[in-house]
C-alpha cells in the first residue's frame, strides 16, 4: 500500500487488479457505467478472505467507528443557547491524539480541546476539496459543453487510456472526465 506526499493512503496493486477484475466482469451501459450492486458482488467472489486480518480490521473500524457522533447511544441533549440541542452520548469515545481514548463522560479539558482540533482540521480539509471538486467540475461542464457543441471528437491517446484501462470503447459523442483532465493539464504524473 502506498501514501501520497500529503499521506493519502493508495489501494495496493493487489487492489486495483481486484476492482479491475470485479469491474470487467461486470455489464457496462452505453455510458460505460456499471451496476454498483453488480461490482460489490464480483468483488466479494473474488476477494481473498483471511478471517484474522478481518477481525483485527473490524475491530479497528469498530472503535474508531465510537469516536464518531451517532454511533453510541445517546442520553438525553446537550442544549447550548443559540446552538439548538445534539444527543449527549456518554460512551462515545474522545481521543487525545496521542493513542489514548476516554469516554466522553471521563473526558478532561485537554480530551475535549484535541477533539475539538482535529474536528476543525477535518472541517477544513472538506471543505477544501469541496471547493476544489466544484471548481473542477465547474470546469469540466463548461469543458463538456464545448467539446459536444463543437463536435470534437476524442484524440487517439484518450481512446486508448479508456480502453487500456476499462476495456470499453466510448459511445460517439461521449465525453469523459479523464480525456478532460489530460487534455487540459490537470493530471500529472505522481510524484
Amino acid at each position: 500500500m502506498a501514501t501520497s506526499p500529503r499521506g493519502f493512503v493508495w489501494f495496493s496493486e493487489e487492489d486495483n487488479e481486484l476492482l479491475k477484475q470485479a469491474l470487467a466482469n461486470c455489464e457496462r451501459r452505453e455510458d460505460g457505467a456499471v451496476d454498483e450492486q453488480k461490482v460489490i458482488k464480483e468483488v466479494k467472489r473474488l476477494q481473498p478472505f483471511d478471517v484474522e486480518k478481518e477481525r483485527h480490521k473490524k475491530a479497528v473500524r469498530f472503535v474508531q467507528d465510537r469516536k464518531k457522533p451517532a454511533k453510541t447511544e445517546p442520553d438525553g441533549q446537550l442544549v447550548f443557547p443559540g446552538f439548538g440541542s445534539c444527543a449527549y452520548e456518554p460512551l462515545r469515545l474522545i481521543d487525545d491524539g496521542a493513542g489514548h481514548v476516554v469516554e466522553q463522560m471521563l473526558a478532561s479539558p485537554e480530551f475535549k480541546q484535541a477533539a475539538l482540533e482535529r474536528e476543525k482540521e477535518n472541517l477544513d480539509k472538506i471543505n477544501r476539496a469541496y471547493e476544489r471538486d466544484k471548481a473542477f467540475q465547474d470546469r469540466y461542464r463548461d469543458w463538456a459543453q464545448e467539446t459536444i457543441s463543437s463536435g470534437r471528437s476524442a484524440p487517439e491517446d484518450a481512446m486508448m487510456r479508456m480502453k487500456d484501462t476499462t476495456g470499453t470503447t466510448p459511445a460517439p459523442g461521449q465525453v469523459w472526465f479523464d480525456w478532460f483532465v489530460h487534455e487540459e493539464g490537470y493530471w500529472h504524473e505522481e510524484e
